[in-house]
């Protein structure tokens, strides 16, 4: 792993980029009270933020792959790719808490199961469809059918775009940056004002 580093200036920038989504949940909460009444609450502006998340997550999760397994064509592996090379690791057994309500686990990583393909060993798949990771499912079928954002079907993809779905994939973003900090040899300056280590263990 110590072969593998990431420049200051970069990584300041991912801290940079992380706080900045903190920010915009700061705007949200003028909206959406952080309640768990509230998870299934959906609009343009939380599909925004769930947008972002995912994309930086897959950034992150890339440099841990490259940093645990250096030398692959990590920049060619997809969500489901990098999260099986990263769970046969340990990589990703955590998960946070709401700072401000600590009975409100947030476990982003639990449900899904995915296995290598025979012919693609680096490659893999679901091994049970009613398993996927629910919140990154919501953000590709937000991602890839922007013409049912504003459809007056309340069973558009759109819907997913969802307050439990973002704050599922902030808290995995944030497990990954802290990770990576880990694996680095970082001191995080990584300070959440929303999530904390603890919860049930996937």
């Amino acid at each position: 792993m110590a072969s593998y580093t990431v420049r200051t200036s970069e990584w300041n920038k991912v801290i940079k980029y992380y706080e900045t989504i903190e920010d915009s949940l700061d705007e949200l909460q003028t909206f959406v009270a952080f309640d768990k009444r509230n998870e299934h609450v959906f609009s343009a502006a939380i599909n925004d933020l769930l947008q972002k998340a995912c994309s930086e997550l897959e950034t992150v999760l890339k440099h841990l792959c490259l940093a645990s397994q250096p030398g692959d064509r990590v920049e060619k592996w997809s969500f489901p790719e990098l999260f099986y090379h990263l769970s046969s690791t340990g990589l990703l057994n955590a998960n946070v808490v709401l700072v401000f309500d600590k009975r409100w686990p947030i476990v982003p990583f639990n449900r899904a199961v995915f296995e290598p393909r025979p012919s693609r060993p680096t490659c893999c798949r679901y091994t049970n469809p009613r398993k996927p990771v629910v919140w990154w499912s919501a953000h590709n079928k937000t991602k890839h059918k922007r013409f049912d954002l504003f459809s007056s079907d309340l069973n558009c993809e759109f819907k997913k775009a969802n307050f439990i779905n973002t704050i599922n994939a902030i808290g995995a973003l944030y497990i990954a940056e802290m990770k990576l900090a880990e694996v680095l040899g970082r001191t995080s300056s990584l300070n959440s004002r929303y999530f904390d280590f603890g919860g049930p263990q996937a």
